[in-house]
């Protein structure tokens, strides 16, 4: 047996920026966490307070509740440590009048594909004086010593005329070790100690030396750790970031993920990895969204506070004992089983949760059991469809026994669709909100509506299987993408019809990117058969682009041959045949190509000819 804890403070995020909770809900759940063994909870704020410095952009709990929360929080042995974001993720206050002019993109972004907004300038005196009084006025209300300042995720940092100038005698390092150095002194007298995401200090040359050495880092890294954290923004390099923190003199937090069951290797090899080392804080980071409740992460937040704290996996009747106390030991087993669930078990997984008595983790857990099942089957029978229609007209079958197969499964993922639906109703009457307080409310809806379309038009195909009646779109331009890693980047696709002009068809920020190691495929209905597609790919994510074709009906015509091609482009001429050898985008060297100056189009592209 190790010791025990295994981490001293064990400490868990709440995430009310993206997605606000009730006071009612957070001290419910600040309870149960408290029975997991955990001592902190950080709040992940953004604008989700109303505080007068966050003006007419705050929203969500009072100063009044806040202070009922941490009172509450601290009965039960639990600390409330405020985390903001004074520099990057400002999106929520630059959509505001009064912050517009305090954006590092005012005058447009450094990179010519960005067109994100999400960053103060740190060369503003306003920007100064507001983040002063953001500090100032948190530190009246949360008497916590640990202040967390965010800081992470600056891609941005570099574009205004004003840091791009200071970046040419200081580098961009230096124009955000002078903003982090004044959060913390600024933080310092209030008599707090400053924590920040550790993820820039890998980014920007020179930066680590420039910080102030009492700060708290918290190098957070959310995959399963082999032996150290991989950087998604340097390439997938592999770097023994905690050591180097501590080489320099840093103390260090552990920042891990809380998934949802059965994940829990980034929790168990992250303590690993950390252990031995003199690290006393690990923070499970949850980072919700509208798309799910908090009842989803609990079954997870009960497993890692167990590892936190006697470093082991907790069993499954100790897992049952904490989550369900007052259930049958043969209930609480059902119910930890149900968690497991993966791809085509999720009907008996339902069937199982509804078979016990519905607390309120109960119906969170079928939601989301629901919500997968009905995800799933759609793409999976919207995707038999298409092909089983495109079978039919290219064979000329008057009648499918297929396509009867295909529409018994588009039934029943309606019949769960609706029952996902039913379920969320109650769950919004539970927790006393209103369709638009949370995204997910308008999801079953929403794909009840499509699913519905989706039968009607099939319907209208099997009656008479003929072009005319393919129920989708008749053509489309189908790019096939493979995940190397899960940080986004741009994507922009142009066609021409004639060899001259250029149509934009597509045009992202963040490709929709599919789990790791596994083909996505983006579909873009187009009016016509292109003569030329040029696509192009910008950003410091590695993707591989597997395929590109333009399919009809009667074909999938793929590309004759490649015209040029730009930037970091390994492999082109696979996308002229059908086969999974990725043609990777921003291989081999991202870092340096991420730091030239903006005048350089960073922009790797392929043109094809079909």
């Amino acid at each position: 047996m190790g010791k025990t804890p295994l981490f001293e403070t064990r400490a868990f995020q709440i995430d009310i920026a993206r997605q606000p909770q009730s006071l009612k809900t957070l001290k419910r759940i600040i309870k149960k966490c408290a029975g997991f063994h955990f001592n902190q909870c950080h709040l992940y704020i953004e604008n989700c307070l109303r505080l007068d410095s966050f003006r007419e952009a705050g929203r969500g709990l009072t100063k009044k509740e806040i202070r009922e929360l941490i009172d509450f929080a601290g009965e039960g042995g639990v600390e409330v440590v405020p985390s903001l974001n004074l520099l990057g993720h400002a999106e929520r206050f630059l959509t505001h009048s009064s912050f517009a002019h305090m954006s590092e993109v005012r005058e447009g972004p450094r990179h010519p594909w960005q067109n994100w907004n999400d960053c103060l300038c740190p060369s503003l005196e306003d920007t100064r004086k507001w983040a002063a009084s953001v500090i100032a006025e948190v530190a009246e209300i949360f008497p916590s010593v640990n202040l967390h300042a965010g800081l992470d995720e600056t891609f941005e940092l570099g574009s205004c005329s004003l840091c791009r100038k200071r970046a040419e005698k200081e580098g961009i390092g230096g124009v955000y070790a002078e903003h982090a150095n004044f959060i913390n002194g600024e933080i310092r007298k209030h008599g707090r100690i400053m924590w920040m995401w550790a993820d820039m200090c890998f980014y920007y040359e020179n930066l680590i030396e420039r910080l102030s050495k009492d700060i708290v880092m918290v190098d957070w890294y959310y995959d399963t750790v082999k032996s150290c954290p991989e950087f998604d923004f340097l390439n997938w390099r592999r770097i023994d970031s905690t050591n180097i923190l501590l080489e320099n003199g840093f103390r260090v937090a552990l920042g891990g993920k809380l998934g949802v069951l059965p994940d829990i290797e980034n929790t168990v090899t992250f303590a690993r990895y950390g252990e031995g080392l003199g690290i006393d804080t690990y923070l499970a980071t949850e980072w919700e969204g509208g798309g799910r409740f908090q009842d989803n992460v609990m079954p997870n937040r009960c497993m890692t506070g167990h590892i936190l704290w006697a470093g082991r996996i907790p069993s499954w009747e100790e897992v049952g004992k904490h989550l369900l106390p007052g259930y049958a030991k043969e209930e609480q087993r059902s119910f930890f089983m149900s968690l497991m669930v993966r791809d085509d078990n999720y009907g008996a997984a339902n069937d199982a949760l509804k078979a016990q008595k519905q607390s309120v983790l109960h119906k969170a857990v079928r939601s989301e059991v629901l919500r997968k099942s009905v995800e799933c089957g759609k793409k999976k029978v919207e995707n038999e469809l298409r092909y089983t229609a495109r079978n039919m007209i290219r064979r000329g079958y008057a009648e499918s026994k297929a396509l009867f197969l295909q529409m018994d499964r588009l039934n029943k993922v309606i019949a769960e669709c609706g029952e996902w639906g039913g379920l969320l109703g109650e769950l919004a009457a539970y927790y006393g909100e209103r369709k638009e307080d949370r995204e997910i409310y308008g999801k079953a809806e929403e794909m009840l509506k499509e699913l519905t379309e989706m039968k009607r038009k099939a319907e209208i195909f099997g009656k008479n299987p003929v072009h005319k009646n393919y129920p989708f779109a008749p053509m489309e331009i189908v790019l096939e993408t493979l995940t190397m890693d899960l940080c986004a980047t741009a994507c922009r696709i142009q066609i021409s019809y004639d060899g001259k002009s250029y149509e934009k068809i597509y045009d992202v920020a963040a490709l929709p990117l599919g789990s790791e190691k596994s083909i996505t495929e983006i579909r873009i209905p187009v009016k016509a058969f292109p003569f030329f597609v040029r696509l192009s790919i910008g950003g410091y994510a590695r993707i591989g682009v597997t395929g590109i074709r333009c399919e009809t009906p009667e074909a999938e015509v793929f590309p004759k041959n490649i015209i040029e091609f730009g930037g970091a482009v390994i492999d082109p001429l696979h996308l002229l045949a059908w086969d999974r050898k990725a043609a990777l985008f921003n291989e081999p060297d991202v870092e340096s190509k991420w730091k030239q100056d903006a005048k350089e189009h960073q922009e790797n592209y392929v043109l094809l000819k079909f």
